[in-house]
């Protein structure tokens, strides 16, 4: 199965024109996350052998991509992430400061959905409870969970 990432261009104001982009790849797509710059990155979280993680970056808008992939850390550590740069970037209960070739546990965060205010401050989301941090994800705080909380 070859699976495509479609993209939009504006022709003009009243038109909009959609393009297939081809990847060569057989695997899943399983987020995507907007750079300045015309910078798209992709991951896939599991080839189609499900031992490898995969991620895309382009850095035209879609024209050309680079692929690196990298044997699977976790099978539930990659489903979303988050990037600052095609550097720096945060996937689930890992992150990578030279664009995916090598990773580093996250302190206390197991994974799932995440989100930076600036370098420093964050919010992830795991199973039933939210965490923050202020070390740029050196460590996480929990701020909320549903088996502590009693309320409205």
């Amino acid at each position: 199965m070859l699976l495509t990432v479609i993209s939009c261009q504006k022709d003009n104001m009243s038109q909009v024109k959609w393009e297939t982009i081809d990847l060569n790849y057989t695997g899943d797509l399983n987020d995507i996350f907007i750079l300045p710059n015309d910078t798209i990155m992709l991951l896939s979280r599991f080839d189609h052998t499900y031992k490898k993680t995969c991620g895309f970056e382009s850095d035209d808008a879609g024209k050309t991509w680079k692929q690196n992939c990298f044997d699977t850390l976790s099978s539930s550590g990659f489903s979303n992430f988050y990037c600052f740069s095609h550097l720096k970037i945060f996937a689930g209960n890992y992150r990578s400061y030279n664009g995916g070739n090598n990773w580093q546990t996250l302190g206390n965060f197991k994974g799932g959905l995440m989100y930076f205010f600036n370098n420093s401050t964050g919010i992830g989301v795991s199973g039933f409870s939210i965490f923050k941090t202020i070390d740029g994800g050196n460590s996480f705080q929990i701020k909320y969970d549903t088996v502590s909380y009693v309320g409205c």
